[in-house]
């Protein structure tokens, strides 16, 4: 099957979801299937190019995100708004408050790793708009709710993180003990 043929077969769901959020929407009580949407949507619309396209969809609803009251919900729908928006060409401002809603509906939900890589979108997005002592903030915090226990591949995030500052700030030699640390994670995530 090719991409294109894919595509193809896809666009009939695409046009199905922009149904159905426009439904959701559209009934005065319905807000939350049209957040649930909103949140599982997210990554398959960036996937896809359609970013600025969700982000005209959703970015309306933010005024109505506090009548929901599952905090997963809430969380999805935040982070696919900071999503999209890396894409579809939000304001750093605006990203750092979607992150900030999802990071706090997430704490409220119990979701510690997910505040985990809440945390380090933060972190990243900091540091890659040359914000470097703020995403060292971001990053102790991450390291003051990691778990020996964590999936590998989440751990790995800290030390992305970790290492991406170090070389912003010029500090090479350290950023590459940090990055031989990464790869042991790496191959043994592939394992």
């Amino acid at each position: 099957l090719t991409m294109k043929a894919f595509l193809e077969q896809l666009a009939p769901e695409i046009d199905n979801l922009r149904s159905a959020f426009d439904w959701a929407v559209d009934r005065d009580n319905d807000l939350e299937t049209a957040f649930r949407l909103a949140g599982a949507s997210g990554t398959l619309l960036r996937w896809l190019g359609l970013s600025q396209e969700g982000l005209e969809k959703f970015l309306p609803l933010r005024p109505y995100v506090d009548k929901v009251e599952d905090p997963s919900t809430v969380a999805l729908f935040w982070e696919s708004i900071r999503e999209l928006g890396d894409a579809g060409r939000l304001a750093k401002a605006d990203l750092l408050v979607a992150e900030d809603h999802a990071k706090s509906a997430l704490r409220a939900a119990g979701q510690r790793r997910r505040v985990y890589k809440s945390l380090y979108n933060e972190g990243w997005l900091l540091q890659r708009t040359g914000q470097a002592d703020d995403a060292v903030a971001i990053h102790s915090e991450m390291q003051r709710i990691e778990l020996a226990a964590d999936p590998l591949w989440l751990r790995s995030l800290g030390l992305n993180l970790q290492v991406a500052i170090l070389v912003v700030r010029g500090q090479f030699e350290r950023s590459e003990e940090h990055t031989s640390e990464l790869q042991s994670l790496t191959n043994l995530v592939r394992r």
